[in-house]
């Protein structure tokens, strides 16, 4: 039992360090660079702009995300919960919000990326939250993300 788990183990090293790129920062739920409805410190580049729509069963959200500086990302959302009642019918309701994320990153490359954001500050406040959170990107070989 023991040296299949160091044959699967040695296979996990293998692809790790062979795969160029198993880091990912593509957009969550709500339209901000993470994983599903995690928020991360990570921003695309300057001057991007994306439109995302995530449909699932409780919810469907389209946001459309700009980042006019490296240090700051900002949302415009759409959310249609399917379980709110709206004029006496489920799924009629339609929520707007606006969310923004900003960016420090320190010029010491050992410390990680650090971002405070507001989400849905300018809207109903059913889907309001601020947070602060820390994302390290793990470099290998001075090639590969993590």
């Amino acid at each position: 039992m023991l040296t299949f788990f160091k044959k699967k183990f040695k296979y996990l090293i293998l692809l790790i360090l062979f795969s160029f790129e198993v880091y990912s920062d593509g957009y969550n739920n709500f339209g901000h660079v993470g994983l599903i409805n995690l928020p991360s410190a990570a921003i695309k580049e300057d001057q991007s702009i994306y439109f995302t729509f995530s449909k699932g069963p409780y919810s469907k959200v389209g946001a459309l995300t700009v980042t006019p500086f490296k240090w700051m990302e900002a949302s415009f959302f759409y959310h249609r919960p399917s379980d709110t009642l709206w004029g006496g019918q489920k799924g009629l309701y339609l929520d707007k919000g606006f969310n923004v994320k900003f960016l420090y990153s320190p010029k010491n490359r050992y410390l990680p990326n650090f971002a405070f954001g507001l989400d849905d500050f300018a809207g109903t406040g059913h889907l309001s939250k601020e947070y602060l959170v820390a994302t390290y990107d793990f470099i290998i070989f001075n090639k590969w993300r993590i």
